[in-house]
C-alpha cells in the first residue's frame, strides 16, 4: 500500500545510444530517449503513454520519430464499441475446440499470431547495468494514488489474475495438447453430378414462404438479419467448457468489492498445471495497457496472441462498468514498417496517437499517410504543439535528499550540462507532467 501523497520520480537518461532494431533487425537505426522511474504513480503513467511513451519494467522508453529506422505509434481500441472480425471469431472458436478436445489444428489457415513489442536491445542493457543508486524507495513501480490495489479473478475460464506481477499455482484444466494430431482430410469419390430431371433443392423456409403466397397472393414476408453474437457471448462460450468437475478454475476474489485496483497484473493461462501463457497488463484510470505476453510456443496454432488481446478488451468493458473513466485498450505500439505488428490494425475501432499534437486519429486514415512516409504528422490542423511559457525553473527537483524547485537546484549544484537535459526531458514530457514528476538529479 502506498500513501496518498506518494509521488512520482524519475531520473532521466537522455538520448541512448545507437542500437539494433527488434522490428527489422538493422544495425544502429533505432534511436529513443529514456529514464528510470523510481516510483510512478498511475495516472502519471497514463498522461506519459498519452504522450508516446512505453515501459519495460521501471525503463520507460519514447521513440525518437524522425529519426529512428522504425517509428513507433502509440496505438488504442475503443472497446466500448469493438468490432469483432470473421478471423477473431474463428480464433475464439479454435480455443474452444482446443478446449473440448485437446486438439491443436497445425498450420491454421487464415490466422494471424500477434506479436507484442520485443524489448530492444538497448532496454535489456539499460536494465542489466542500471546504477544501484537509483534504489529511492521500495515501492512498486506502478501503484495507485487511493491505494487500491487487489487480484482479479476471472468467471470459469482457464484465466487467473495476480496483482504486482507475481505467480500462483491455481487449480488446473486436465487438458493437454496433441501436437501430433493432424486433420483430416476426407476423400470423395467422382460422381455424375446432379440430376437434371429433379427439381432443384430449396431451403425449408422458403418453400414455406412459396406455399403462403400461393394460398394468399397478399402475404407479406419478412425475414429479420440473424443476431450477431457480441465478444461476451464468444468469452463465455469458451469459458463454459471449464465449467464442470475437474475442469473449474479456482477464482482469486478480489479484495475491493466495487473495483480491482490499479497497476500491474499478471494474467495466467493454465492448462492443467501447465502454464501456457502470461499477459503482463497495466490497469490505469483511462485505459488496460497491454505490456507484454510470452507464451508456450507448443501452442502456437491456437493464436494466443490474438486471444489474450480479445480477453483484455473484454476485461476493459467488465472495469468500464466500474469506472466509467476505464473504456480504452492501449496495444503498445503500431510499427507500419514490420509486416508482424500490423495485426493491430483489424482491432476495430482504433486509433494512432499524432507526433507531434499528442491527438488521436481512425488509423484507415493514418494507414494512408504511412504508406506513402513511415514518419507522418496525422495532425494537419496547423495549431501550434502545446508550449509552456514558464521556465523550467519550476521543475521539482529530488537533490541529496531534498525536494526542491531547479531554481533552487543551481545555486546548490554543480552539474555541467545538467540545464540542457531538463529542457529536453520537459520538451519529451510536456509542460504538465513537467509539474507533476519528480526529476531526480545524482552526483
Amino acid at each position: 500500500m502506498q500513501s496518498n501523497n506518494t509521488r512520482s520520480i524519475v531520473f532521466y537518461n537522455g538520448s541512448t545510444k545507437r542500437s539494433s532494431c527488434g522490428y527489422c533487425k538493422k544495425e544502429n537505426s533505432s534511436f529513443s530517449n529514456g529514464m528510470w522511474a523510481s516510483s510512478l504513480t498511475v495516472g502519471a503513467y497514463q498522461d506519459m503513454i498519452d504522450r508516446g511513451w512505453r515501459r519495460a519494467g521501471k525503463y520507460c522508453y519514447k521513440s525518437s520519430m524522425e529519426k529512428t529506422c522504425c517509428p513507433l505509434y502509440t496505438i488504442r481500441c475503443e472497446a466500448l464499441n469493438f468490432e469483432l472480425s470473421k478471423s477473431q471469431k474463428k480464433i475464439i472458436k479454435r480455443v474452444t475446440t482446443f478446449l473440448k478436445n485437446g486438439e491443436c489444428e497445425k498450420n491454421p489457415v487464415n490466422t494471424e499470431q500477434a506479436e507484442r513489442e520485443p524489448i530492444m536491445k538497448y532496454e535489456l542493457e539499460n536494465i542489466q547495468n542500471h546504477d544501484d543508486k537509483m534504489k529511492i524507495t521500495n515501492t512498486d513501480y506502478v501503484f495507485d494514488e487511493e491505494q487500491s490495489s487487489s487480484a482479479i479473478g476471472s468467471h470459469n475460464s482457464f484465466l487467473e489474475t495476480t496483482n504486482k506481477e507475481d505467480s500462483k499455482m491455481v487449480a488446473p484444466l486436465n487438458l493437454s495438447c496433441n501436437s501430433k494430431t493432424k486433420k483430416e482430410t476426407k476423400k470423395f469419390k467422382p460422381g455424375d453430378g446432379a440430376d437434371p430431371n429433379l427439381p432443384s433443392s430449396k431451403k425449408k423456409k422458403l418453400l414455406r414462404i412459396q406455399k403462403k403466397l400461393a394460398k394468399d397472393p397478399n402475404f407479406v414476408t419478412t425475414i429479420s438479419a440473424p443476431q450477431q453474437k457480441c465478444l461476451e457471448e464468444f468469452i463465455a462460450e469458451n469459458d463454459s467448457v471449464s465449467t464442470g468437475g475437474d475442469k473449474k478454475l479456482r477464482e482469486e476474489k478480489s479484495n475491493h468489492p466495487d473495483h480491482p485496483g490499479y497497476g500491474s497484473f499478471h494474467q495466467q493461462y493454465w492448462l492443467g498445471d501447465k502454464l501456457i501463457a502470461v499477459g503482463v497488463i497495466d490497469i490505469l484510470p483511462k485505459c488496460v495497457s497491454s505490456v507484454y505476453l510470452f507464451y508456450d510456443p507448443d501452442y502456437h496454432n491456437i493464436v494466443l496472441g490474438t486471444y489474450s488481446s480479445l480477453r483484455e478488451i473484454c476485461l476493459v468493458r467488465q472495469l468500464h462498468n466500474m469506472s466509467p473513466k476505464l473504456k480504452y485498450y492501449y496495444m503498445g505500439f503500431y510499427i507500419h514498417s514490420c509486416p508482424k505488428m500490423r495485426y493491430k490494425a483489424k482491432f476495430r475501432p482504433s486509433y494512432l496517437l499524432c507526433p507531434l499534437q499528442y491527438t488521436w486519429h481512425a488509423i484507415d486514415k493514418c494507414i494512408q499517410k504511412l504508406d506513402n512516409e513511415k514518419y507522418s504528422i496525422f495532425d494537419e490542423s496547423g495549431d501550434i504543439p502545446d508550449v509552456d511559457i514558464c521556465s523550467i525553473d519550476n521543475i521539482p527537483v529530488l537533490y541529496r535528499g531534498s525536494l526542491m524547485p531547479y531554481s533552487a537546484f543551481k545555486i546548490v549544484g554543480n552539474k555541467k550540462n545538467e540545464e540542457e537535459r531538463v529542457k529536453e526531458y520537459k520538451t519529451l514530457i510536456g509542460p504538465t507532467l513537467a509539474r507533476k514528476l519528480i526529476y531526480c538529479i545524482m552526483d
